[in-house]
């Protein structure tokens, strides 16, 4: 099981626009953003699950 990923840019806007939607496709949504990350899941208290 993967718990986390992380990726690095230098296009913080391109990239999260990317990554939204590519991962709506397997449920996730933005569930944290900051100036330093982007957080997806389902929701901040609990792990997205695929099955």
């Amino acid at each position: 099981m993967i718990g986390n990923i992380t990726l690095g840019t230098d296009d913080f806007k391109r990239a999260g626009d990317f990554y939204d939607a590519l991962l709506a496709k397997i449920g996730a949504k933005r569930v944290m953003t900051d100036e330093r990350m982007l957080d997806w899941g389902a929701s901040n208290h609990e792990p997205l699950q695929q099955t």
